[in-house]
C-alpha cells in the first residue's frame, strides 16, 4: 500500500506511527490580517455563506490510499504552473484550483510528502485568488464558488498532526492564531507573518503547561528548495537551493537542508513564549515547463515566480522574450490590491530591448505568464 504511494512521490515514508497524518480542527484556526484581505474574510465576499471543503480522512482510509494517488497521478499532470488548469489567461481556475487543492490535500495525509502542500500552495495563492479577483476574463459562479471553498478551507490545513500526535506539521504559512492539542495537551500556537508578500515567518507558543515534547515538522517549499514537484508540469530554471535561515529563541538553527519528505525538524521540549523564526528569501525566479511524467524540463519558454506568486507580464511582448540571464527587479511600487510590481526588459538586452512591467496572476491582471524564451546568440 505506502510502497504503491511512494512509487508516485520518488519520496522516502515517514515511520508507520506518524502515517496518516490529520488535520488539526478547521474551527482551532483563525485566520487574520490588518487589511481585512485573511482567506475568511475575501471568500465570504465573493460568495456569501459559502463553507469549506471536507478534508477529513476515513477511518479505513489506508486501505484505499491506492485509489486516491491513482486519482492524484490522472489529474497533476493536468495543473498548470498557477495550480489550476487549462489555459491560463482564458479559462477559469476557480474549479482545477479546487481539484488540485482537495487532492494534494489528501495525498498529504496519505504520504506526509511536503511536495502534496507544494501543489496547495500553488492553487491557494495563485488560481483560487484568481478566480475571485478575475476582471478579465470573469470567472463563473461554479469556478469563483470552487474558490471560495479553496480560501474557506486553508486555515483548517496549515498543520497537521502525525498519528501518534507526537509531531506537528507546518504545511502553509499564513497569519494565524490556533488553539492545539497534541497528546491531550493543550496549547497555542500563534503564526505571524504577511506571506506571500514577505519571506520573514515567526510562531510562538504559549499556554503551554510545564514543558511539552513535540517534534515540529517546518516545510520547506519547493521555490526555496527546488525539489520537484512529482508529475508537476512545471521546474525551476535555476536549481539552486535558497533555504531559508531558521533560529529557536534567538539561536540559529545549523542545518535548515529538508529532510525526505520535505520538512525540517526542530525536537525540543517546548514552553510558553517560546519562538521559532524564519527568514524565506524571495528572489525572482524563472520556471520553465516539463514534462509532468518524466519531469524534463521544456525549452521556449519561462515564467515568473517570486515565493508561491506567479506572475504575469502586463506589458505587450510582441516578438519579444524572456531571457535568464536578465532577472527582473521589484519595482518598490504597488499595485492596487498592494502587491509589488516587477520590471525588467525583454530581448536581448540592447537597444532593441523592451522595458515590461509584471503582476502577481493572482490579482486578476491582463497578460501573459509564459513567455517565449530568448535564444542567446552564440
Amino acid at each position: 500500500m505506502i510502497v504503491g504511494l511512494l512509487g508516485l512521490s520518488g519520496l522516502l515514508p515517514l515511520a508507520a506511527q506518524q502515517l496518516p497524518l490529520h488535520f488539526v480542527e478547521a474551527d482551532s484556526v483563525v485566520t487574520w490580517s490588518y487589511g481585512g484581505r485573511d482567506f475568511g474574510n475575501v471568500a465570504q465576499q465573493a460568495v456569501r455563506g459559502v463553507k469549506p471543503l471536507s478534508l477529513r480522512l476515513a477511518a479505513d482510509a489506508m486501505d484505499h490510499a491506492d485509489e486516491v494517488a491513482e486519482v492524484w497521478r490522472t489529474f497533476q499532470p493536468q495543473f498548470n504552473v498557477a495550480g489550476g488548469g487549462g489555459d491560463l489567461m482564458t479559462d477559469g481556475q476557480g474549479v482545477p484550483a479546487s481539484y488540485g487543492f482537495n487532492l494534494n490535500a489528501l495525498m498529504l495525509l496519505l504520504t506526509g510528502q511536503s511536495a502534496h502542500a507544494d501543489g496547495m500552495e500553488r492553487s491557494l495563492f495563485n488560481a483560487a485568488y484568481r478566480a475571485l479577483a478575475d476582471s478579465v476574463a470573469g470567472a463563473s459562479e461554479s469556478d469563483r464558488r470552487a474558490a471560495a471553498e479553496v480560501l474557506m478551507s486553508a486555515p483548517g490545513t496549515l498543520y497537521a498532526l502525525s498519528a501518534n500526535e507526537a509531531d506537528l506539521f507546518v504545511n502553509l504559512y499564513a497569519n494565524a492564531t490556533a488553539h492545539l492539542s497534541a497528546q491531550g495537551r493543550r496549547f497555542t500556537l500563534d503564526q505571524i507573518t504577511d506571506m506571500p508578500a514577505d519571506g520573514r515567518v515567526k510562531f510562538r507558543l504559549m499556554d503551554v503547561a510545564g514543558s511539552m515534547p513535540l517534534r515540529v515538522h517546518l516545510r520547506i517549499p519547493d521555490w526555496a528548495s527546488k525539489r520537484r514537484v512529482p508529475l508537476a508540469a512545471y521546474c525551476y530554471a535555476d536549481t539552486v537551493p535558497c533555504l531559508p535561515r531558521i533560529f529557536v529563541n534567538g539561536h540559529e538553527v545549523v542545518r535548515t537542508v529538508p529532510d525526505e519528505a520535505g520538512y525540517v525538524v526542530i525536537d525540543r521540549a517546548w514552553r510558553s513564549l517560546d519562538e521559532i523564526y524564519i527568514d524565506f528569501r524571495l528572489p525572482v525566479q524563472y520556471v520553465r515547463p516539463a514534462d509532468g511524467l518524466s519531469g524534463a524540463a521544456h525549452g521556449g519558454a519561462l515564467a515568473l515566480q517570486v515565493g508561491p506568486l506567479v506572475y504575469a507580464v502586463t506589458t505587450d511582448v510582441g516578438g519579444h522574450g524572456l531571457s535568464p540571464k536578465t532577472r527582473p527587479k521589484a519595482t518598490g511600487r504597488l499595485n492596487a490590491q498592494g502587491h509589488e510590481q516587477l520590471s525588467g526588459r525583454l530581448g536581448a538586452g540592447d537597444e532593441t530591448s523592451l522595458p515590461f512591467v509584471a503582476e502577481p496572476y493572482a490579482d486578476g491582471v491582463s497578460g501573459t505568464v509564459w513567455v517565449a524564451e530568448e535564444r542567446q546568440s552564440q
